[in-house]
């Protein structure tokens, strides 16, 4: 237990600002290649020990972003005058020794073997499981009226396991079958049915892309969950007692002696027709304990206040009389220590995301040393805990250093692959906000065009740390280098970024010694400083677009 450490944190901050630390120089208000080099050989370095959650190598790294911004006269919006939001994490791991699973139907009954043939997802509110129930095929386990999907209705699923499909059904798009898709929202369609339980049914091609193997080694290490005020750890499904995913070749168990075989449902999945709900044959005995431990790590936050035209003279506010702000964010953590490759057991994380916080940092400088007067205040967020399902940013979307009414928008740095010089910009989210217009805006001012995604089934969208804020209604979004090369040609640049996402991402080879190119980083750090700026100085509503599927009321906390 490592209680302590927000305080450790801030006296280290103390002693280092007090030695007199120097800041790297900004030029014109622009970023410079020399100036991220230099922050990424510090946060991505052996020294950080892979910048884990937890760890006194993020906490070094927190300490180190929070001296920069004290140092760019950025002012404090942690909690207690400081830069720093600790969130206290509680880390589950279920203990190997204590799960069971226990298929029974007319046949002899059968246990499943922990992380060979199932694992459980847990609920982090449910230290000690012991449930026995029926089970009943609810096809893709989705509540989705608005379009068209009612896995529930006239199904009777209280009180026992709902087993459902993974995916969604064709034709969505890739983000609606993204959000409808995760494994969160089918467990909390299942708990809002009544449902004691959830299974997860892949099918073989379904584990190409969500390849069992690797996720099973994932639960084997546990999480952390971020702690509610109450003492609880957050949990999106609470009343749902667990959640457990059959290995491909396992599917099948679940519906012997049913009216519809595993074979048949995948078959009517193939062929895109609709898929029926029925009880089963079968009932299952979901057993295991847990082990906890309490981990505290700490979100960066700083603020640059609105800068009225004139002294005495207003800055921005909302119609509610609310100081309007937007944010960029990005996430600070990695992966700590793992698995060694090639002897190499630190993974440091450099282009993910040591890159983005360089970019944050010296886009910080570049918009406190301009004297434009800006309307809105620009908050800068180093978040923690994006590795470990967007924790930090879960938390930091809920309890904000602002009113929620007041954050016009929100902008992400996650891992921007500067390996090649760049000619364009995609910007997930575009059409679903008028952000779309000042990225395009902030891209055009340094001769660089738009691009469509070339990855458009990976949902980037709904997969990095602004997604927490979309799903509190908050308009978001993510800026990436394009492919598109200034020789005219995206084969290059999108040769560079596979090879990155092949040979490096989440990897020990995650170095600063990769091609970085430096210049690169720069010009697209330097979108991110224009597009702040117009946003800060303009007094034009940012708003969904109206049919767009992310457009809701904004939740609170």
């Amino acid at each position: 237990m490592k209680t302590c450490r927000p305080l450790v944190a801030l006296a280290v901050f103390a002693a280092m600002t007090a030695c007199g630390s120097q800041p790297v120089e900004t030029q014109e208000n622009h970023v410079t290649a020399e100036a991220l080099e230099a922050h990424v050989a510090v946060l991505a370095s052996d020294d950080m020990d892979g910048r884990a959650p937890g760890t006194a190598g993020y906490d070094a790294a927190a300490v180190y972003v929070a001296e920069q911004f004290q140092l760019a006269g950025l002012e404090p919006a942690g909690i207690a005058d400081s830069y720093f939001q600790p969130i206290v994490f509680k880390h589950i791991k279920i203990m190997e020794e204590t799960a069971n699973l226990i298929l029974r139907s007319e046949a002899q009954p059968l246990q499943l073997q922990y992380l060979d043939s199932y694992y459980f997802l847990l609920n982090p509110q449910v230290p000690v499981l012991d449930v026995t129930a029926p089970l009943v095929f609810a096809g893709y386990g989705i509540t989705a009226p608005e379009q068209g999907i009612s896995s529930y209705k006239g199904l009777d699923v209280a009180g026992k396991i709902a087993v459902v499909l993974m995916n969604a059904p064709k034709g969505l798009g890739p983000e609606i079958n993204a959000v409808l898709s995760s494994a969160e929202r089918k467990a909390a369609d299942a708990a809002n049915a009544g449902a004691a339980g959830m299974i997860l049914v892949f099918s073989k091609p379904d584990d190409k892309n969500y390849p069992f193997v690797r996720r099973a080694s994932h639960a084997k290490d546990g999480a952390p969950y971020w702690l509610m005020p109450d003492g609880r750890p957050h949990s999106d499904y609470a009343p749902l007692s667990f959640v457990a995913r059959l290995a491909p070749e396992k599917g099948a168990l679940v519906f012997g002696g049913a009216q519809q075989s595993y074979e048949d449902i995948l078959e009517l999945v193939a062929k895109g027709g609709p898929i029926p709900s029925f009880d089963l044959k079968t009932s299952v005995t979901a057993r295991y304990g847990v082990s906890e431990r309490v981990t505290v790590s700490s979100n960066v936050l700083a603020r640059l206040p609105a800068q009225p035209a004139e002294e005495g003279s207003p800055a921005g506010e909302s119609d509610e009389g609310l100081q309007e702000a937007v944010m960029l964010i990005g996430h600070l953590d990695h992966l700590g220590r793992g698995e060694p490759v090639e002897g190499d057991d630190i993974y440091n994380g450099a282009v993910d995301n040591a890159l983005g916080i360089a970019a944050i940092i010296e886009a910080a400088k570049a918009l406190a040393a301009t004297e434009e007067p800006r309307q809105r205040d620009i908050y800068f967020a180093a978040l923690t805990a994006e590795e470990s399902g967007l924790q930090g940013s879960q938390y930091l979307a809920r309890y904000l250093p602002m009113p929620q009414d007041a954050l016009t928008s929100v902008l992400n740095i996650d891992m921007p692959v500067a390996l090649y010089p760049f000619a364009s910009i995609h910007a997930s989210g575009e059409t679903h906000s008028t952000l779309g217009k000042f990225a395009l805006s902030a891209a055009q001012k340094y001769g660089l065009t738009r691009e469509d995604d070339p990855m458009p089934d990976e949902a980037i969208f709904v997969r990095s740390d602004h997604y927490s804020f979309v799903e509190r209604g908050i308009p978001s979004i993510y800026l990436q280098i394009g492919v598109a090369t200034p020789d005219g040609s995206a084969t290059g640049g999108l040769q560079a970024f596979e090879d990155f996402l092949n040979a490096h991402y989440h990897m020990p080879s995650d170095e600063i010694e990769l091609p970085i190119d430096w210049q690169a980083a720069a010009l697209f750090a330097d979108v991110h400083v224009e597009m702040l700026r117009e946003l800060a100085t303009t007094r034009e509503a940012i708003a969904w677009t109206k049919d767009s599927f992310f457009n809701q009321p904004r939740r609170q906390p």
